[in-house]
């Protein structure tokens, strides 16, 4: 995730984008392919970047998580943007669905994709005054010395 962080923060500064990271330390390893858990969060950071991108300056921010939860991490990526459209949070997951001018609607079903394949979950949440809120857990790996 601080890979991801570094590489975005030089769109976040010229979008005017305060970005703030709340990452839980010592988590153990994710049980899932780094690169591809790399690349969900560069999605989820780049669609965070651009909803936000489209409100006053005042409410540009991104919040980037990261914790766990019994034998799961879970990473999230909340944005200030306009939020999602009412019943959204299942359909932003199908192919070809997108809220996007100039999107197509795969990185998210792409991102679904390698999710479950590394045995996690994803989902988005409305936030209750604006914007949306992207999350995924991954299984962790087991602590030395646990089956």
């Amino acid at each position: 995730m601080r890979e991801v962080l570094a590489l975005s923060q030089a769109e976040m500064q010229r979008l005017d984008i305060a970005m703030r990271a709340d990452l839980a330390p010592g988590l153990p390893l994710a049980l899932a392919d780094p690169v591809q858990v790399q690349q969900v969060i560069a999605n989820l950071v780049l669609n965070a970047m651009e909803a936000t991108a489209l409100v006053d300056v005042a409410r540009r921010t991104i919040l980037v998580e990261s914790l766990q939860l019994q034998d799961k991490l879970v990473f999230r990526v909340s944005d200030g943007g306009p939020g999602l459209p009412a019943g959204a949070q299942e359909q932003v997951f199908e192919p070809f669905w997108t809220t996007k001018h100039e999107g197509i609607g795969v990185g998210l079903s792409i991102s679904r994709s390698i999710v479950e394949a590394n045995g996690g979950h994803i989902w988005a949440e409305a936030q209750p005054s604006h914007g949306a809120v992207f999350a995924f857990s991954v299984p962790a790996a087991p602590e030395e010395g646990e089956a």
